[in-house]
């Protein structure tokens, strides 16, 4: 499927970066044409065009800067909640042995409309 690189909040309005992830296969101009083989070549083989790593692992010290990130040191009780269509997320070290983990996922069927 094709995506653009930038997609615009449905409710902020604010820009963000799409896609960075194991599952961009190919960084194209937009309009530039690819046939149906040519992705399935990069999903069933699992390649990666050269594009990727010149656009979108040019953008990694940028987005990953402290400006842009927040690193969570969790107390008991907290909660964190972010919107998947505008971050980029990863889990650091755990310490399984001495600390139980649990996890939940929401996602919501619809759009809240902005107040």
């Amino acid at each position: 499927m094709r995506v653009p690189m930038v997609l615009k909040h449905p409710i902020t309005g604010h820009l963000a970066l799409y896609g960075m992830n194991s599952s961009t296969c190919a960084v194209l101009p937009k309009g530039t044409p690819i046939s149906e083989d040519v992705m399935d070549g990069f999903e069933l083989e699992a390649k990666e065009d050269p594009s990727v790593a010149r656009e979108w692992r040019s953008l990694l010290p940028l987005v990953t800067s402290e400006r842009f990130t927040v690193k969570w040191t969790w107390q008991p009780g907290d909660l964190v909640v972010w919107d998947n269509r505008c971050t980029m997320h990863c889990a650091t070290g755990f310490d399984l042995q001495n600390h139980a983990r649990e996890m939940w996922r929401t996602t919501l069927a619809f759009d809240l409309e902005e107040n």
